[in-house]
């Protein structure tokens, strides 16, 4: 399993309505031959509620294949003051451990 990321690091959002919104991408592939099943893909943490997954949440993925997840961060303004935000995603696969990737505000 090949992950782009082990931080997630998240630039200067924009303001979006009322909210501060900013969006990066995480990418997870296979580069050995066979089948890579993602069992899940979720946020934990007690700031996890600043951030929404999109896209490949969980499924198969071919050798020398990799898919894309889109992770939202949104926030009234508050929490933009600490760069270490209690939040990490977890992806749960078939090749063993889950993968922490640790989420940060730059």
């Amino acid at each position: 399993i090949w992950v782009s990321d082990t931080e997630l690091r998240f630039g200067k959002p924009s303001i979006w309505g009322s909210m501060y919104t900013r969006n990066e991408f995480l990418y997870i592939g296979r580069t050995t031959e066979g089948t890579l099943q993602v069992d899940k893909i979720s946020l934990e943490g007690t700031d996890s509620r600043f951030f929404e997954l999109s896209g490949f949440l969980n499924g198969y993925i071919g050798s020398e294949k990799h898919r894309r997840v889109k992770v939202t961060f949104r926030s009234s303004g508050n929490e933009l003051a600490t760069h270490f935000l209690d939040a990490r995603i977890r992806v749960s696969h078939s090749e063993g451990e889950d993968i922490i990737i640790n989420l940060h505000m730059l």
